[in-house]
């Protein structure tokens, strides 16, 4: 029991000396959430603006949603990721857990987008689509909470109880027609406005 409760200290005593290192070090990566941000919310107005127009079919919403992860794979790889590691700072401790949050993320956002279109294939049906949102800005708000906790940047609480509160917005407004507009909105608010802050804060030469 002692050696258990020394080591949890020890584990605090380690987790607070990251976030003291990560306070004096700014976080990397504001690009790449600046790319998802403006494709997913691009891709999630044209889904809302496609069902207010008509009725499309389940292919084409899947293919479109396809094609907006795949172009964010593509150029996050071929743009922001390699100048992040060109960056002074991507070594510290509070980046590299970051990196691993937000890698995380990314993993996790793309197997339920997976889940979704093969859920909406076999049914033939886009109805899996609309708990999409309220799910995706969970795990958001998760990988923002651990960012701001390791980096000690207190502005972060904003988008991490923003994602929490619109996934139970979207919740809520499951039967609505504007489900995807609010959904681009959080987009915009919450990844892709915070990114942009993380790019003006990022090092251009050395920490």
């Amino acid at each position: 029991m002692t050696d258990n409760t020394t080591n949890l200290r020890e584990d605090i005593a380690y987790m607070r000396d990251l976030a003291e290192a990560g306070a004096s070090t700014p976080l990397l990566g504001g690009l790449i959430l600046v790319v998802v941000g403006a494709i997913f919310a691009v891709a999630s107005a044209a889904h809302w603006l496609w069902f207010s127009l008509g009725d499309p079919e389940t292919w084409m919403i899947i293919s479109m949603w396809l094609g907006a992860a795949a172009l964010c794979w593509i150029v996050n790889y071929a743009w922001p990721i390699r100048l992040m590691l060109k960056k002074p700072g991507i070594s510290s401790p509070s980046n590299r857990a970051s990196a691993w949050s937000w890698q995380a993320t990314g993993f996790v956002v793309n197997v339920i987008l997976g889940c979704c279109l093969i859920i909406a294939w076999r049914i033939d049906s886009s109805l899996p689509f609309t708990l999409f949102p309220s799910v995706i800005l969970s795990v958001y708000g998760g990988a923002w909470y651990v960012s701001m906790k390791m980096s000690g940047q207190k502005w972060m609480w904003w988008p991490t109880l923003g994602s929490f509160a619109f996934s139970l917005i979207l919740a809520l407004a499951i039967t609505s027609s504007f489900l995807f507009l609010i959904f681009a909105l959080a987009w915009a608010l919450l990844v892709l406005a915070p990114g942009i802050v993380m790019v003006r804060r990022e090092p251009s030469l050395v920490v």
